[in-house]
């Protein structure tokens, strides 16, 4: 049988092989042979030591590792996707880590809102306290890897729900917040299937709410929240609204602009200049006392021109400026025609603040066992004794009979003295511009006239000479300098 060409040519080659492996084998049992004799030809083969390779060291025989991919970013829960101005919202998933980054698109800063890793699988978003209604788009970002969320900020806007859809599609009735935060109200006639009537009553049961009646939340609704009058679900008000003040010191209205509220308890007449009034309080306090008139010492009503320097009483009928005179005699009876009533200080500018137990209790001038007569000036709130006796007080059931004193003994009489039931060092000699206020405040008008014609020592040295001080009637205001050394009378103040 003839093979073809091909196949004769794969027959030679398979005889050759088979000869080749044939002496192959011969030369490895010949080799084994020789290695079993002894003396014969020993042959061996040295092995290579293994490569060891070093963690952390690279080379050409230890190339690095292949990096590990890091777990990608996941987002796989969102507590809520309407959140509040102020809020924070917890997100939750997998492989959270300090590289995170976030940034927002919507009506908000994006450097406002702020995101903490609490962990490997929570997220915290912190909502900021003014963030304005609207769409907010979240972009995260951590190592090649983003993810987005779509929150939405109600902007405060809690009284209504939040409805995206066109009105038309959204039934009658039903008030809610669109995507721009303006309040709409549903077009649609929905009917209802159950057949319940529509509410047509304020407070109905049992109906379906239209426009004119919608749903309230009756939780947000007290009386005092309604107007009087009025009813609302069924919530009969009781709030009165005051109508906004308009005259000083009305009362059951509404403080605002120039009408303010004002703790009239804090406040006395004496605390207001004469002529002004604040919260229903008429002033009294009288700052400029101007003497008086006495018609029976003068009055003149002839030309300017020929005023005589003489004593003259005319019978005239108006009290000019020149017609007034000092306290001498007791408080002049009237004021100057074209001068107003508060300037004109006399009694009603003196209280009668008269004590024996150091102020506990009152009573009036003369009236206990001890004639110690303590008088206030309204104006200046000084206090002032009546002059002391030689024990530094006014122990008589009449004015005491005042006691001389120098200048360094009149300050050692008042500092020491316990007038009234006042502990030692409550009084003090007055200054002479306090004395000067006492007659100008009109001290006359309440004092004894042999007691006010006194001269009466002050504190104050006189600055020509360190050897004189001041003194002062109180009758007429008169002050002097005086040798320190002149006995004359005390009164203290406090």
């Amino acid at each position: 049988m003839i093979q073809p060409q091909s196949q004769l040519a794969d027959l030679k080659v398979t005889k050759r092989l088979a000869h080749s492996r044939f002496a192959l084998a011969l030369v490895v049992l010949s080799l084994g042979a020789l290695s079993a004799c002894k003396g014969g030809i020993q042959a061996s083969v040295a092995e290579k030591p293994a490569t060891i390779c070093t963690a952390g060291v690279v080379s050409a025989k230890c190339p690095a590792a292949p990096a590990q991919p890091q777990p990608k970013l996941l987002i796989d829960e969102v507590k809520k996707i309407v959140v509040s101005p102020g809020e924070s919202l917890s997100l939750t998933g997998e492989n959270f880590r300090s590289s995170l980054q976030l940034s927002v698109t919507g009506p908000a800063d994006p450097k406002a809102l702020g995101v903490t890793v609490e962990s490997q699988n929570r997220l915290t978003i912190s909502i900021p306290d003014q963030q304005p209604f609207g769409m907010l788009t979240l972009t995260f970002s951590q190592d090649g890897t983003t993810q987005n969320i779509n929150l939405f900020s109600n902007g405060g806007k809690t009284d209504q729900p939040i409805i995206t859809a066109d009105p038309n599609l959204i039934c009658s009735g039903i008030t809610f917040y669109d995507a721009i935060g303006t309040l709409q109200v549903g077009k649609r006639a929905c009917g209802s299937s159950s057949g319940q009537p529509k509410c047509s009553s304020d407070g109905a049961l049992g109906c379906i709410t239209v426009s004119g009646f919608p749903s309230a939340q009756l939780s947000n609704i007290t009386a005092s929240s309604v107007l009087s009058g009025k009813t609302i679900a069924g919530v009969k008000g009781t709030a009165i609204v005051s109508p906004d003040c308009t005259t000083d010191g009305q009362q059951n209205c509404a403080v605002s602009g120039d009408f303010k509220a004002a703790n009239v308890t804090a406040i006395s007449t004496w605390d207001l200049r004469a002529g002004k009034t604040l919260a229903g309080v008429n002033g009294e306090l009288k700052t400029n006392c101007r003497n008086a008139v006495n018609v029976a010492k003068f009055n003149y009503d002839g030309a300017v021109g020929g005023l005589p320097n003489t004593a003259t009483t005319t019978g005239g009928t108006n009290y000019d400026y020149w017609d007034t005179i000092d306290d001498y005699d007791g408080i002049a009876p009237s004021k100057v025609t074209t001068w107003s009533a508060d300037t004109y200080c006399d009694s009603s500018t003196w209280a009668d603040v008269t004590t024996t137990d150091g102020g506990k209790s009152l009573a009036p001038c003369g009236s206990g066992t001890s004639y110690t007569c303590i008088y206030k000036d309204k104006i200046s709130n000084l206090q002032v004794t009546d002059p002391l006796d030689s024990t530094g007080n006014t122990t008589t059931t009449g004015p005491a009979g005042p006691a001389d004193h120098d200048w360094a003994a009149a300050i050692n009489a008042c500092n020491n003295s316990t007038y009234g039931g006042y502990s030692a060092g409550s009084w003090r000699l007055p200054t002479q511009k306090e004395l000067m206020s006492l007659y100008e405040h009109g001290i006359a008008s309440v004092k004894a006239a042999d007691a006010a014609s006194l001269n009466f020592w002050s504190a104050s040295t006189d600055a020509q000479d360190q050897t004189l001080a001041n003194s002062t009637t109180l009758s007429n205001g008169r002050t002097f300098a005086t040798s320190k050394v002149t006995t004359l009378y005390v009164v203290c103040v406090k």
